[in-house]
């Protein structure tokens, strides 16, 4: 999903990077500015992000009120993740990145069967898909942990966990017709995936400023 002119700027950028801040540290008394690549990356991450926590809402609403709308919508969420492969193959290569988003398509379809089973009065069905939608957060967590030690698990666990529970809630407030209630979830969750964006890019930048020449771990 990524060409190879896109991966060529990357890189490009990315040592330009490594040679800024190896000159920064060089000299402690200098202002330590982000650079562009740097700026770059916290904004692919935020926009990709924000687009999932959009396109979720909006496929809820679909399967709720306006059925033809669900496909189209839901093509769109997998697009989304489909931009955080292409940033991320970028740091860690496709293959790695194939796996993430086979975590992320997971998320995806797990929402979808969720917000279908809660409407259908399928109780039974909607505890057991919450449950998988929880254990891949888990396995995202350990996966994502795995990759950088800048990554630490619980802390991925505990920002997907909190995510899942407002994607939740709003889930649920939808299907019941408290739309105030449910903008007002929107917005809490769109503050929380500048979070969780953040704390991925900083991970990367850290990696490669802090110790740039130190291997990424071996996906789990």
């Amino acid at each position: 999903m990524c060409g190879g002119n896109t991966v060529d700027q990357w890189q490009h950028l990315t040592y330009q990077s490594r040679y800024l801040n190896d000159q920064l540290r060089h000299d402690a008394d200098l202002p330590q500015y982000i650079t562009y690549p740097q700026m770059h990356l916290i904004h692919s991450f935020r926009n990709a992000s924000q687009d999932m926590a959009i396109w979720s809402m909006l496929l809820i609403s679909c399967i709720s009120t306006i059925e033809s709308c669900t496909e189209p919508v839901y093509n769109r969420l997998h697009q989304a993740a489909g931009d955080i492969y292409g940033s991320f193959s970028i740091f860690y290569g496709p293959e790695t990145a194939e796996q993430l988003i086979n975590l992320l398509t997971h998320h995806i379809v797990s929402l979808k069967n969720l917000t279908e089973a809660i409407l259908a009065g399928d109780q039974g069905r909607a505890d057991e898909l919450h449950r998988q939608w929880y254990q891949n957060a888990g396995d995202t967590a350990a996966f994502l942990a795995g990759l950088n030690s800048y990554w630490i698990e619980e802390q991925w666990y505990s920002l997907f966990q909190r995510y899942l529970n407002m994607m939740y809630q709003q889930l649920l407030s939808i299907a019941t017709g408290d739309f105030e209630k449910g903008v007002d979830i929107f917005d809490r969750t769109r503050y929380h995936t500048i979070l969780m964006s953040d704390y991925l890019s900083d991970g990367i930048m850290k990696s490669l400023t802090i110790d740039p020449f130190q291997p990424a771990k071996p996906a789990i």
